[in-house]
């Protein structure tokens, strides 16, 4: 409780450099296998995959691939792989037939419940570290700023973007957002 207590001070470009790092490992573990409770091991893309199919029944891979800001061969060999182990189907739209509609299965259904259910206790028990430490209050805010940071660079790709960033660098003009 004495963190709360402390006054805070803003932090530095590399406090904030450090962070965008360790945000960027977290993400990577995306490409780690878990078993969520049935023996098998599912990457955190693949059981994201098949719970948004789960929440979007006969949602395709181009709506997919737009959501995600991914391209629809990287969906595509997702959905590939989770069609051959059982997980989801993809019938023929009877409206537009060059459409496939993504489905889940009752396997990818059970998939579902267990990876929601592995993400409920493993959020609550990272939220009970934080509420320590931290004010709801805080905690909120912090989630608000993600959450807009988030928004911000899906819609604003090339402000992120390396080669524009790289343009600034060397020609010795740093924009500054007022």
């Amino acid at each position: 409780m004495q963190q709360k207590e402390e006054k805070k001070q803003a932090l530095s470009i590399y406090e904030i450099s450090e962070i965008y790092e360790w945000v960027s490992i977290i993400s990577q573990d995306g490409n780690v296998s878990h078993d969520y409770g049935d023996g098998k091991k599912y990457t955190s893309v693949e059981v994201h995959t098949i719970s948004y199919i789960g929440e979007h029944p006969g949602c395709t891979v181009t709506e997919i691939s737009r959501n995600w800001m991914k391209t629809k061969s990287a969906v595509s060999q997702i959905i590939k792989k989770l069609k051959k182990q059982n997980l989801v189907i993809a019938e023929v739209n009877k409206d537009d037939e060059k459409q496939l509609l993504l489905r889940l299965t009752p396997e990818g259904k059970m998939l579902d419940a267990m990876h929601r259910k592995f993400d409920e206790i493993s959020w609550r028990k990272s939220m009970e570290v934080l509420r320590k430490r931290f004010s709801e209050e805080e905690i909120n805010n912090t989630f608000l700023v993600l959450q807009e940071w988030a928004k911000w660079r899906v819609d604003y790709p090339e402000a992120v973007h390396w080669t524009t960033i790289l343009e600034e660098v060397y020609s010795g003009k740093e924009k500054r957002e007022e």
